[in-house]
């Protein structure tokens, strides 16, 4: 089991925001992914600047990465073999960020905004 304290005491100004994730041959309709084999892969959303990423299974060598879409910049990269992960963004600043998770089974990517 993997579990983190979270780096905000106080998350009742926060709401978490789901960040609809992706495949290349993924159709979308207003905001809501339609190809379901592929989004069952995993689930992400921010919540209090902390991007949560959940496998639907046990996943090996699955590679995050979180971009700032203005710079183009990676703020985050890394290699996880964990089941659920939580990735904090808390000092980054406001702006539009895209995510990619990328395994040898699926890749999926997603836009999110911190607006805080």
């Amino acid at each position: 089991m993997y579990s983190q304290t979270s780096p905000v005491d106080d998350f009742s100004k926060f709401s978490k925001q789901d960040i609809p994730l992706k495949g290349d041959d993924t159709d979308f309709d207003e905001g809501i992914a339609r190809t379901p084999a592929r989004q069952s892969a995993a689930t992400a959303f921010l919540y209090g600047n902390c991007v949560y990423v959940n496998f639907a299974c046990p996943v090996n060598d699955v590679k995050i990465a979180i971009i700032d879409k203005s710079t183009g910049k990676y703020i985050y990269a890394e290699n996880h073999n964990q089941p659920d992960i939580i990735i904090d963004i808390n000092t980054k600043n406001k702006g539009e960020y895209q995510i990619m998770i990328n395994s040898i089974y699926f890749f999926l990517w997603g836009e999110f905004s911190i607006d805080q």
